[in-house]
């Protein structure tokens, strides 16, 4: 085993995590209403990959199982040595339950879908008495993952919820759930955590360099559990290489040593963040071109040089950049066809949509 996969074997899971960045105030909220008794039996908790969903979720969950085992009266932060702490964790505590996709033995990989079986074992669990005689708490990680027939399931309980019962329902994309599970359930909308708080997070949880945080803060658009993935998973090296990309597709220069750092046997991982952060990257160029041409249209002038725009390439020459890299990088993967090949042509193409707008 290598370093990298050495490193990501250590990653702590959100489970496990005794600290949360970035959601104070919400915590400060949800533990007003646990002291008071006015906790709703249903809460979806949204926000993008890797914003602290699970994280905060697993603190909800030990705080209402174990209110006495709380640091304080105006957070949900609890000693890792703790009982509670280490059974959610673990996921050992007799009023716990997590659905999640299950490992396929035979495939050698995660399910699809939560199934509707395994929302059917939640709804047997919900219907015994709390051992420890407080909740029974319900985690679905994710509700996204739900397919219609186990989100149909998991309606019936929050129509008719057993009574002490608490169920969280983490979502990507809560607009994807049935209307009639986001009717019966609260929202906490997590938002996006300060760049100068996920910088630090990564450099006290990993060790990193400044600038490696620097990179990978920026990249994660306020994601601190994101942001230590990318960090763990050859990121930095990933999104180096975009910015190299894109300004060898306007130079007109070669791409070998770019294909060289994304074709390695190792490097599915950090193939995987250069193309989402290169997509994401034309895009959020594209965007900013926009907002400063029509702040100048406004005759308000800008000197923000951030993201390295040129100014030279027009908002279309980005916008048709994505489209193209876009369609080509589904039909490659489709296809299966050779990284290198896939990559040379990804940036052949996108070269003559920066030639063609100069002209």
């Amino acid at each position: 085993m290598d370093d990298d996969e050495a490193q990501i074997d250590e990653v702590i899971s959100p489970y496990e995590r005794g600290n949360c960045i970035g959601h104070d105030d919400i915590e400060k909220n949800v533990r007003q209403q646990i002291d008071k008794n006015s906790f709703h039996h249903g809460w979806i908790i949204t926000g993008a990959s890797g914003i602290g969903k699970a994280t905060l979720g697993a603190r909800i969950a030990r705080a209402v199982l174990s209110p006495q085992d709380l640091d304080d009266d105006f957070s949900l932060q609890m000693d890792k040595g703790k009982p509670i702490f280490r059974q959610v964790a673990s996921f050992a505590h007799p009023d716990l339950f997590v659905a999640r996709r299950e490992f396929d033995e035979k495939k050698g990989k995660l399910e699809n879908e939560i199934s509707v079986d395994r929302i059917r074992q939640l709804t047997q669990f919900l219907s015994h008495t709390a051992a420890g005689g407080a909740a029974r708490v319900a985690i679905i990680d994710c509700a996204d993952d739900m397919n219609r027939n186990s989100a149909n399931a998991l309606l019936k309980i929050l129509e008719e919820p057993p009574e002490n019962t608490l169920l969280l329902l983490l979502a990507n994309y809560p607009g994807r759930l049935l209307a009639t599970i986001r009717s019966r359930c609260r929202m906490i909308d997590l938002r996006p955590v300060p760049t100068d708080d996920v910088h630090q997070f990564l450099i006290d949880e990993t060790g990193c360099t400044a600038q490696e945080a620097h990179i990978c803060a920026q990249a994660a658009g306020g994601r601190p559990g994101y942001a230590m993935g990318l960090y763990l998973e050859g990121g930095v090296t990933a999104i180096e290489n975009v910015s190299a990309f894109i300004s060898a597709a306007q130079k007109g220069n070669s791409f070998e040593k770019i294909i060289g750092d994304l074709t390695g046997k190792a490097d599915e991982m950090r193939w995987n963040i250069f193309k989402d952060h290169l997509l994401s990257t034309l895009s959020l160029r594209a965007r900013t071109i926009a907002v400063s041409d029509e702040n100048n249209t406004n005759g308000n002038s800008s000197d923000d040089n951030s993201n390295d725009i040129k100014q030279d390439y027009s908002v279309n020459a980005y916008v048709k950049g994505w489209e193209v890299l876009s369609t080509l990088c589904a039909k490659g993967e489709g296809l299966n066809l050779d990284r290198a090949s896939l990559i040379e042509a990804m940036g052949f193409d996108l070269a003559s949509i920066f030639k063609k707008d100069l002209h």
